[in-house]
């Protein structure tokens, strides 16, 4: 694969993990509409690796609090947070699972531009809604075990792609009431269990293969999605501070607009 095509996927995937566009379909859109091959397992895994080192490095205060809960808890002594792991699996696990179940049973079914371009359009209509009628009165630490677990059932939509599950968490988040830096925040957190699992996932599958690695390529894709998660992460953090989600809803609509006219009516790329 070309270089440029490294950089491309690279910084699409640091950068849209942690923006609520949509980064599955995004990684699974951009190569049909240039017609590129497939990218490699191993600077996939590489690219997706970056992004998780950049979401931990940013968000490492609050896992050295969360690991010295978790001793302390261990020795035998209470500690509130220890509480945040618990609500982190517990909305994590469903969307693992769901999203197993499809790689195991739909595998490329759902990659189709035109099922992204309708999650893109109905999930950036959702946040926006949520966004406008969504209360703000609620911080992190208010979250119950419940609330926890009904953003992990409803987060398994995510497993569509150009939905996007930061963007989906974000949306539940504003629904049940949570300040949109809050919930930017447990999107983020969030995040991390689940890449963590996803990327163990692939590594698994690339050690059964026993596929080739271009370790120069791996560690471009690794570089350019860590520097491009930072910079979304900082990005979107700041932003959520200041203003809501419009841009990010009119840039869906208009992306998953396009991709149903062009794949629809104009008949798609020429490959």
């Amino acid at each position: 694969m070309p270089n440029i095509d490294i950089l491309i996927l690279a910084i699409l995937q640091g950068a849209t993990e942690f923006l609520p566009v949509g980064p599955s379909g995004h990684l699974a859109l951009v190569p049909q509409l240039y017609c590129w091959g497939p990218q490699a397992p191993g600077t996939a895994l590489a690219a997706l690796l970056g992004a998780l080192m950049a979401v931990m490095i940013w968000f490492a205060p609050d896992l050295a609090g969360m690991l010295q809960g978790f001793l302390r808890v261990v020795r035998g002594k209470r500690d509130g947070r220890v509480r945040l792991i618990g609500l982190l699996l517990v909305a994590a696990i469903p969307y693992l699972v769901a999203a197993f179940l499809v790689e195991l049973y739909a595998g490329d079914a759902l990659r189709s531009p035109m099922v992204i371009g309708g999650a893109l359009v109905v999930f950036g209509l959702l946040l926006y809604g949520a966004d406008k009628l969504g209360l703000t009165v609620r911080r992190i630490e208010h979250m119950t075990f419940g609330q926890a677990l009904a953003i992990g059932v409803l987060q398994c939509s995510a497993v569509v792609p150009g939905a996007g599950g930061t963007g989906v968490t974000m949306t539940i988040g504003r629904i049940l009431g949570y300040e949109r830096p809050e919930t930017v925040r447990f999107a983020f957190l969030l995040s991390i269990p689940i890449l963590i699992a996803l990327a163990g996932y692939k590594g698994w599958l690339l050690f059964q293969t026993g596929g080739p690695v271009d370790w120069a390529q791996a560690g471009l894709a690794f570089g350019l999605s860590a520097v491009a998660a930072l910079l979304a992460i900082a990005f979107m953090r700041y932003w959520v501070r200041r203003s809501g989600f419009l841009p990010f809803v009119v840039y869906r609509v208009a992306l998953g607009a396009y991709l149903l006219y062009f794949f629809a009516i104009a008949g798609g790329p020429s490959c």
